[in-house]
């Protein structure tokens, strides 16, 4: 068995230790794991007193937020399985738990969304083949293909079960804003906005966001999605390029060979939707404090012409410093920094997940944000009661640091003066 696991990820081939991916073949869910049965887990009450304090943080005294975080064995189950990043959502869901912060939310179970649910975007011809799939049905390679099952996205046992997974927490997410449970709605084990109408790309079965911002909208006339992850999320713009009423905008790595290779300032939607999408493609190298002032240049950008009624953001981190499948120098303070410019908005906000290949990092990242937006202060030390506080080591805190790469940017915005890449600074 090599030590290396050459794989064609995200659209070009790549050398990734085994160890960072975790490819393997063993399921993970286990012969007690039911997903396509009914889930459940209970439910905390409420916030505390912004005064007290809770295991390991502390709550300032501001006025609390009601958050409500999607998860459940089920979901976690499936995404701990998905391959390209086994075992990260309990690493996460550890974390916060361990910080005492998920006692301070709502946690909202993830209902089976119904094949229905799926089709508002997703084609019948794709949802059939992911049935014959999950019934054991062999399909010639030439049809995995058509559909993106060979490749980045390999079948998976119970792909369709594990699809409606996936899209359930997000829809679920979103439902969390539409009835008033909550202000912020979370799933970090959602954001795979690679997904296409008919095929599978990315690592992405479902898009998730897409479904996610289709309920919103039986709720709210107008939305936003912003995309931070550093793949620019070509699923969720394809799905909304010809509408007015849906303001997709990225920030991400763009350059030759870099998947999924969409994305440019050029790309600005089709149709009624031309000028409703904007994308602020970055080189490698990119920092914290051009991060943070991309995002706030760009939001204020979105506000001259869209009014949004609700936001969605895609909170890939993988372009935190040293990730495998990344290329920025970003710290979680670039995560919490936009995001806070968003909740400054006073729209409700639904948070996905995304890329993110160090589990620790990721963990580490959003939990910070969490911590951010309910006002919380967190121990720089890791709970020693984690269970996974092994994988912390050395230091075992919660600092991520940068590098001494070059930030590539520097004299981008000299060279270019198309409307995407002014927004650089």
């Amino acid at each position: 068995m090599p030590h290396t696991l050459t794989t064609l990820t995200k659209n070009f081939v790549l050398s990734v230790p085994r160890s960072k991916l975790k490819l393997t073949s063993r399921s993970t869910l286990g012969p007690d794991m039911n997903i396509d049965g009914p889930s459940s887990v209970p439910v905390p009450s409420g916030l505390t007193h912004p005064a007290q304090s809770s295991g390991n943080i502390v709550q300032t005294a501001t006025t609390p937020i009601t958050v409500c975080l999607i998860e459940d064995p089920r979901l976690l189950a499936v995404a701990d399985d998905l391959p390209a990043i086994r075992g990260r959502a309990s690493r996460v869901s550890s974390l916060l738990r361990s910080y005492g912060i998920t006692s301070q939310l709502q946690v909202i179970p993830a209902p089976l969304a119904s094949v229905e649910d799926l089709n508002a975007f997703h084609s019948w011809d794709y949802l059939e083949v992911l049935q014959k799939l999950e019934a054991d049905d062999e399909l010639p390679d030439e049809v995995l293909d058509d559909y993106g099952l060979l490749h980045d996205c390999p079948i998976l046992p119970k792909i369709l079960t594990v699809c409606r997974v996936l899209g359930g927490g997000s829809i679920k997410a979103a439902q969390c804003l539409a009835n008033g449970s909550g202000q912020v709605s979370v799933n970090w084990h959602g954001g795979w906005h690679h997904a296409q109408r008919d095929h599978a790309a990315g690592f992405c079965y479902v898009n998730d966001a897409v479904l996610a911002i289709l309920e919103l909208k039986k709720t709210f006339s107008h939305v936003l999605y912003l995309d931070l992850d550093i793949h620019h999320g070509d699923g969720v713009e394809n799905a909304f390029a010809f509408t007015p009423n849906v303001f997709v905008a990225s920030i991400h790595l763009w350059e030759s060979g870099f998947y999924p290779g969409s994305g440019t300032a050029e790309d600005q939607g089709l149709g009624r939707g031309q000028g409703f999408s904007l994308n602020v493609p970055l080189k490698r190298g990119t920092t914290d404090e051009r991060f943070t002032r991309t995002c706030q240049r760009l939001v204020d950008r979105i506000l001259e012409k869209f009014q949004p009624d609700a936001i969605v953001c895609q909170l890939g981190c993988d372009g935190l410093n040293g990730d495998p499948l990344g290329g920025f120098n970003l710290t979680q303070e670039a995560y919490v920094n936009c995001v806070a410019i968003l909740k400054r908005l006073e729209k409700p906000l639904l948070l996905l997940g995304g890329g993110g290949y160090i589990w620790t990092k990721a963990a580490i990242t959003w939990t910070s944000v969490m911590a951010s937006i309910m006002s919380v202060h967190l121990p720089l030390d890791i709970p020693e009661d984690d269970l996974y506080f092994l994988e912390y080591g050395p230091s075992y805190d919660r600092l991520i640091t940068k590098s001494n790469i070059k930030d590539e940017n520097s004299d981008l915005k000299s060279k270019s003066g198309n409307y995407g890449q002014n927004l650089i600074s």
